[in-house]
Formats: structure tokens, C-alpha cells, sequence
């Protein structure tokens, strides 16, 4: 029998697990990653003749993978993180940001199986972080693209303000309703 998706237990679960999946979404969730994967190519493609130093930034990032309910049956499929690091043309950067630690976990293996890619995970709150990675950063010469699903209304309106105030980050802001 199938264990049926719940994702408020999916939100506060934080033990730990060797799986680097986790329930969430349904057709939907593939057709907004579908879209990411055709936009990241896109960004790259067209900076990729440009000086800037190119990052994606995923502030919900999860695992990696997820499993999407799909008429009745789960599917495994590649999260935004995975679908970012395989873009091409590539990033320079990855920026993964995630609080729960079985989450961080899958994220730190997903580093291992991307040595050559420079990745650095982030295991705080997503308004504190992307707040520190927008005052960080010299945005003349960078630009990025941050992936921001939120599980509700995490984000602050300051972190928005913060986003904005570079002139160089494409957001992708998701609104779970």
C-alpha cells in the first residue's frame, strides 16, 4: 500500500534518512520544473558570452529530489537543485540554502557526486541567508537567478527589499496557496 503524501509531515520532519527524496507536489511540480530547466539554460546561454560570474541560488532547495503524486502513483523526479547543476551551459556558483538537517544531509551527498562544480550549502533561515548573500556579492560583475518555493509565507517582505536593492538577481518567487 502506498504511503500517502502529507506535507505538513514532510515540513516539520527534520530526522535523519539516507533517501534524498521527499513527497511533495503533483503534475504541477514537474511542469514548474520543466519551465526552470528550459529558463536556467536560457540565462546561461545568453550571459554565457558576458564577464559576469553566474549563480543560482535555491533557498528552499530540499534534497534534490522529490516524489510527485502523478494519476495515483508516486514519481521520482530531480528537484531544482539537481536541475541546476546539470544546466548547460553552467553556473559558476551554486548556492543551496536549507534548515532542516535531513535535507542538508542529501545536500551535502549531492556535493559529493558534483566535486568539480563549486557549491556551497547554507544551513540557516532563508531570509537571514539570502539577506547575507545579497550584501556579499559585487553585482556589477555577478548575476543570478534565485529559486524561491517556499512550503507558505516564510519570506519576508526585508528579504524582498534586499533582492531587489542588487539589480541582478531573476527570482523566481512561487506562491503555494
Amino acid at each position: 500500500m502506498e504511503k500517502p503524501i502529507n506535507r505538513d509531515a514532510d515540513l516539520l520532519d527534520d530526522g535523519e534518512s539516507s533517501n534524498d527524496q521527499h513527497p511533495f507536489g503533483g503534475m504541477w511540480t514537474r511542469i514548474k520544473l520543466e519551465a526552470l530547466e528550459k529558463y536556467l539554460a536560457a540565462f546561461n546561454t545568453a550571459l554565457s558570452k558576458q564577464s559576469f560570474t553566474r549563480i543560482y541560488i535555491d533557498a528552499f532547495a530540499g534534497t534534490g529530489r522529490c516524489d510527485i503524486k502523478v494519476d495515483g502513483a508516486n514519481e521520482a523526479i530531480d528537484g531544482s537543485a539537481r536541475i541546476a547543476l546539470a544546466a548547460i551551459p553552467s553556473f559558476h556558483k551554486f548556492c543551496f540554502i536549507e534548515l532542516q538537517s535531513r535535507k542538508l544531509a542529501a545536500l551535502n551527498a549531492l556535493c559529493r557526486e558534483y566535486p568539480s562544480k563549486s557549491i556551497e550549502v547554507i544551513p540557516r533561515d532563508a531570509n537571514s541567508a539570502l539577506k547575507d548573500l545579497c550584501s556579499q556579492y559585487q553585482w556589477k560583475s555577478e548575476r543570478a537567478v534565485l529559486f524561491l518555493d517556499p512550503f507558505g509565507m516564510q519570506v519576508e517582505w526585508s528579504t524582498l527589499e534586499a533582492i531587489a536593492k542588487t539589480g541582478a538577481i531573476d527570482v523566481w518567487y512561487l506562491f503555494p496557496y
